[in-house]
């Protein structure tokens, strides 16, 4: 049922009453590569855009692929990632002050 899940949410481009999310948590034992690429793209798209009042949603995304990263055994690519996120974005201190909390 979690790659049917799947299929539906790919093709959301809004999170209907936190139906990505939850997807997203049970499919992180079973296709963590998704969750990795997906919540990365949704992050990064706000990030990227400098929309300040929705970096706290980046972060919940963020979440979500730091726990995938993890599950997958895959800390370093984790903290690598965060680390480029981190020079990227530098001159954004909300944002960097939220992604130090990430850890």
């Amino acid at each position: 049922m979690i790659a049917q899940a799947i299929a539906v949410v790919d093709k959301l481009s809004y999170d209907y009453q936190g139906l990505i999310p939850r997807v997203m948590d049970a499919a992180i034992a079973v296709n963590p590569d998704w969750v990795i690429g997906n919540s990365c793209r949704r992050a990064e798209s706000i990030m990227d855009a400098g929309k300040a009042k929705y970096y706290d949603e980046a972060i919940s995304w963020l979440e979500k692929a730091r726990n995938a990263y993890i599950a997958s055994e895959r800390q370093r690519e984790w903290s690598d990632y965060r680390t480029k996120l981190i020079t990227v974005h530098s001159r954004k201190r909300k944002l960097i002050g939220l992604m130090k909390s990430l850890g």
